[in-house]
């Protein structure tokens, strides 16, 4: 239970920087070490609400992860009009993403959130997610066991963008990158993550050049789950 919880906060911590990137107040940092992360700004510095903000991730369970603590983030920067939605298929790597737009497949359970709670419609297709809201952000990411393999990245991730970019109900969203853990051995990589800090920081930056190098232009969110 305590590295769920760490797992979460710091999940949130990443929500966080996502805002504050995209240029929104800023709001206070979430406690790691509590079970429910309570994000508390100060009441003076608190933006006047009716404020929104749609963001799509497409992944899989790490995309649950990243967006579980955002609505209470959200509000707390004055947005009441909150939608989420993920594009979900378990351990979905960039290169099945990619295959399931060129083969038609409808493999997707479609989650979405509009008042708190998630709703799934099974058996969907990237596109059916793409259009169903005009999203502000879309959210890209590789799955865990491919995350440190920079060879797995291309041409599959340029290839989603285009398709992102021809489908998207909002062709003015604006692209961002969730960045996963290495799995150091393949199917237990609960366990066997990152041997240390260091190491995470190494492949980020390993990776970062070959995401910047794609013709898109997005603010990069690198985080290690």
């Amino acid at each position: 239970a305590p590295k769920a919880s760490a797992k979460r906060a710091e999940a949130a911590t990443i929500i966080c920087r996502l805002l504050k990137s995209e240029g929104f107040e800023k709001g206070a940092e979430t406690p790691a070490e509590e079970e429910t992360p309570v994000v508390e700004t100060p009441e003076e510095e608190k933006p006047a609400g009716g404020k929104s903000i749609k963001i799509l991730s497409i992944g899989n369970s790490f995309s649950e992860d990243s967006l579980q603590w955002f609505r209470g983030i959200a509000e707390s920067y004055g947005y009441d009009d909150i939608v989420l939605g993920i594009v979900y298929k378990s351990a979905c790597s960039l290169k099945m993403h990619y295959e399931y737009t060129t083969t038609g497949t409808f493999e997707y359970t479609f989650k979405k959130n509009t008042d708190g709670k998630w709703v799934d419609t099974k058996q969907t297709d990237l596109k059916y997610g793409l259009e169903n809201e005009k999203w502000d952000i879309i959210v890209l990411q590789q799955n865990t066991a491919d995350s440190g393999k920079p060879n797995s990245y291309e041409p599959y991730l340029t290839e989603l963008i285009k398709y992102i970019k021809a489908n998207s109900a909002n062709p003015n969203a604006k692209l961002a990158w969730n960045m996963m853990r290495t799995a150091v051995i393949p199917n237990r990589f609960w366990a066997n993550t990152m041997k240390s800090a260091a190491k995470c920081s190494a492949d980020c930056n390993a990776l970062l050049p070959i995401i910047k190098r794609t013709p898109w232009k997005a603010r990069i969110q690198v985080s290690c789950l």
